[in-house]
């Protein structure tokens, strides 16, 4: 999952990744004044990936909150933090799960499109 603005899309399906992001506004016309709107589909696209977003943020807070992650890092320990990072995210599956799983195939599914 990731922004609109997020580029590496192309880079991301070479390694089968499969990338889930909001659409791209559209102009209603050509007339640089006009209104940009979301068609309908696109519209139900965005909130189906926002309804999932909020939770990957909840996740990524909460990962941040691990003692070990909360202070500052300090130089030396700059090479081990993938591995930091890593370990309080495994270690946070073993919390409780604040996700069902309809949301993510409502995003999963208005992705394809």
């Amino acid at each position: 999952m990731a922004d609109r603005g997020f580029l590496l899309g192309e880079e991301m399906a070479q390694k089968g990744v499969k990338l889930i992001k909001p659409p791209n506004m559209t102009r209603k016309s050509k007339n640089r004044k006009s209104k940009k709107e979301f068609t309908a589909r696109e519209e139900v696209a965005t909130k189906s990936v926002a309804a999932v977003r909020i939770y990957v943020e909840h996740v990524i807070g909460k990962v941040r909150n691990f003692q070990i992650l909360d202070n500052k890092v300090e130089l030396l320990s700059l090479p081990i933090l993938p591995d930091m990072i890593f370990v309080a995210s495994c270690l946070h599956n073993f919390t409780k799960c604040y996700i069902g799983k309809k949301p993510l195939a409502d995003a999963t599914e208005q992705s394809k499109d």
